[in-house]
């Protein structure tokens, strides 16, 4: 009995924080984004940036792939585990591999 209630308990702590935490991502999600862009254009000489098409549709893109495995891995796992963190690590390094390929 105890140990029923015990899990409901974790349970709807755990989906109260994910209620919190969801608005909360897309808010940083949009303030990383506006910090970057406001230290390239203070990074800018002549305070004019030309972006590369094909370079932001690529980073935009990996950025994307990110934020929804994010939120496939908050509806389904719940939590963040060892697996969620190596999907995280290969999505990042197949990112690395892509920029240093097309640098070339």
């Amino acid at each position: 009995m105890f140990s029923q209630l015990w899990q409901r308990e974790v349970t709807l702590v755990k989906m109260e924080v994910f209620y919190y935490l969801f608005p909360l991502w897309l808010e940083v999600r949009f303030f990383i984004s506006t910090v970057v862009m406001a230290l390239a254009i203070n990074a800018a000489e002549d305070k004019k940036i030309r972006v590369t098409r094909h370079f932001f549709l690529r980073d935009l893109t990996f950025m994307n792939i990110t934020c929804i495995y994010l939120l496939v891995c908050m509806f389904i796992v719940k939590e963040i585990n060892v697996f969620v963190s190596v999907g995280f690590l290969m999505i990042y390094f197949i990112f690395v591999i892509i920029v240093v390929i097309q640098s070339k």
